[in-house]
């Protein structure tokens, strides 16, 4: 259930709420800076505790794997942790205590580590409007830990957002599982995932700052909008949210997806499928303004699978903070043009048009020549092939008038052919011209 938290770089010198190590006495809410050598496999650290007290304790690592052994005021083995956590523990006398942060026997690296000793508390969130939970606390100190509480419903898409100082979160199902984490680094956020089942979940806050920070947890519940085929949907959309649409789509039908946003500022439109998978594997498609003059246009959108898949839009401007902006939508049957065989296409790509595009339908193994010519004096040239899982080619050349390779298909299925200007100068304008022949 926990995971490995990866820090990026351990402040030396830790002050304010963090001792250093010939002092090997903590209290609650304080850290120590602790280290593996040659000769030094254990730290061994002391605390006085209370009858009733419930307590936690983490390190974070830079280099080197910590597990955690935590021994009674006699000397008893009361808790183990093979991980870098160990929680929920609640002492049954007064006395002094001692935690022993140990290198693993199958580990001989050197380095160091921050650990910390806490007040293991629950907390929920609190409701603010009819989408919004919010927590807002402190981390009091390097390897801090705060645990969140919150009851969601099967099929709840969020975007959470954790504001404070170098600060990681983990989502953690009811049945122990992570299923969204981000961080560790100042105000992280997870753009959008979705509950897979109803029950309650823990969400697991945690910061690597010397000094600790304060922190403010949002999480934003949802409201899904259906998409209307071929009609212009239309709406306002808050710089710090995204505006998400439910899409149901049948496999391997081409569709079109058209936003327009203000023309100054950040532009993105993405599609989701929550299928189960991993949260890195749930965005599909993401695109910040390959539509004319600079709009997010995703086409064409092939879905693999019967199912329903999520839109995102964002927008953000750069001179103003949570302003409302509005927007449109058009999610329509592709009218890209098919690549025959045989045939050239003939094409331009213009700072109007923004890139063009391009579909093949073919049949693993089948093996074709590609022939890329330019037709123009001005622009460069730049083509990108996509099968429905990864990228297959990818070209581009300055100073270059053609090319030609050939490919063997790896599946079934629609390929998409990209053609892009990558002049330095983008108000130039890059004709070309196509041609696939079987081979």
């Amino acid at each position: 259930m926990k995971r490995l938290w990866l820090v990026l770089m351990i402040i030396m010198g830790l002050v304010s709420g963090v001792v250093a190590q010939d002092n090997v006495n903590l209290q609650y809410g304080e850290s120590i800076v602790g280290e593996f050598t040659a000769d030094t496999s254990v730290v061994p650290v002391t605390f006085t505790g209370s009858v009733g007290d419930v307590i936690y304790v983490s390190a974070l690592n830079n280099l080197v794997p910590v597990s955690i052994t935590l021994r009674s005021p006699t000397g008893g083995q009361l808790a183990i942790a093979e991980s870098n956590y160990l929680d929920n523990i609640e002492l049954g006398t007064d006395g002094d205590y001692t935690i022993e942060f140990i290198r693993p026997e199958w580990s001989v690296d050197e380095g160091e580590f921050v650990a910390h000793l806490g007040l293991y508390t629950i907390e929920t969130l609190t409701a603010e409007g009819e989408n919004s939970l919010i927590f807002d606390g402190e981390l009091s100190a390097a390897g801090a830990i705060q645990i969140i509480e919150a009851d969601m419903t099967e099929g709840d898409i969020v975007t959470a957002t954790l504001f404070g100082a170098n600060v990681g979160m983990d989502v953690i199902t009811p049945e122990g599982d992570i299923i969204a984490a981000e961080g560790v680094y100042n105000d992280p956020m997870i753009p959008l995932f979705q509950f897979p089942t109803t029950g309650t979940y823990r969400i697991q806050l945690i910061t690597s700052e010397p000094e600790g920070t304060e922190i403010s947890l949002h999480l934003y519940r949802h409201d899904l909008i259906p998409v209307t085929t071929n009609v212009p949907m239309i709406g306002e959309i808050n710089e710090d949210l995204p505006v998400v649409f439910a899409f149901e789509a049948q496999a391997g039908k081409l569709w079109d997806l058209n936003a327009i946003l203000p023309e100054t500022g950040d532009k993105t439109l993405a599609i989701y499928q929550f299928d189960g998978r991993p949260l890195w594997q749930t965005q599909l498609y993401r695109d910040n303004g390959s539509g004319p003059k600079g709009q997010p246009r995703i086409r064409p959108f092939i879905p693999d699978t019967d199912d329903t898949y999520y839109v995102a839009l964002w927008y953000d401007d750069w001179n103003t903070d949570y302003a409302t902006y509005n927007y449109e939508l058009v999610v329509s049957p592709s009218t890209i043009l098919g690549l025959p065989n045989n045939s050239p296409i003939i094409g331009e790509v213009t700072e109007v048009s923004g890139i063009a595009q391009y579909v093949y339908t073919g049949v693993a193994g089948d093996r074709i020549r590609v022939t890329f010519r330019k037709t123009s004096e001005a622009g460069d040239m730049a083509l990108t092939i996509y099968s429905t899982e990864d990228e297959i080619v990818t070209f581009m050349a300055r100073n270059s008038t053609i090319t030609s390779f050939d490919i063997t298909l790896p599946m079934d299925g629609t390929y998409e052919f990209v053609v892009r200007n990558a002049a330095y100068d983008t108000t130039t304008v890059l004709g070309f011209e196509i041609m696939v022949e079987p081979q």
